[in-house]
């Protein structure tokens, strides 16, 4: 268990506590009412931290199924790699990171919560530092909004290469201008000022 659960746990302890010594207090005189009290309130709270773990993993298995019923309903055409299956430590119940399958570096996080209700928490990307030669798809996919899973691609197009100091110059399509794309003119004095590198 985590260490927020360990907290969650030891605090309702307190409360079971609180309620025996309650229990003690109000059948002072009655010890065989104050005994099977108090043994039905421990029961239910270990019986409790026992299972919990198990009822997080069952959740969690729902959410997992209701979530393929989203991708599935909503992206038919698509195939999607979806992380993680089973409920374990490290993990949030009903949050998964999905990512198409054609594009394994570049996903979404999504969370369904009790409604069954499917939101976007954020994107994520494998790529650290990408090469040269990798710059393209995550410009792709990130150039102009966040990424979803219903954006499209943007129509990136390469303008020009300069291998020995790592520059590619791009252009963006129907997206609109972005900070750090060079307007045509600024990229031909670029390309002339470095011709002879």
């Amino acid at each position: 268990m985590s260490p927020s659960e360990n907290v969650y746990f030891f605090l309702v302890g307190v409360v079971v506590l609180i309620a025996i010594i309650g229990i003690w207090l109000i059948f002072i005189e009655r010890k065989k009412w104050a005994i099977s009290l108090t043994s039905v309130v421990v029961i239910g709270f270990v019986g409790y931290y026992v299972t919990y773990p198990n009822f997080k993993a069952n959740t969690h298995a729902e959410r997992y199924e209701q979530l393929i019923n989203y991708l599935e309903d909503n992206y038919p055409d698509k195939e999607f790699a979806i992380l993680p299956k089973r409920y374990g430590d490290g993990y949030t119940v009903g949050q998964f990171d999905v990512n198409d399958i054609e594009n394994p570096t570049m996903g979404v996080t999504l969370r369904v919560d009790k409604r069954g209700q499917v939101r976007q928490k954020g994107y994520w990307s494998k790529q650290e530092y990408p090469t040269q030669q990798e710059l393209w798809r995550e410009i792709e996919f990130l150039y102009g909004d966040t990424y979803t899973l219903d954006k499209e691609k943007a129509e990136i197009t390469k303008h020009d290469e300069w291998i020995d100091g790592e520059l590619t110059a791009f252009q963006g399509g129907n997206v609109g201008a972005a900070e750090g794309i060079m307007d045509p003119v600024e990229e031909e004095a670029f390309i002339e000022n470095h011709k002879g590198d």
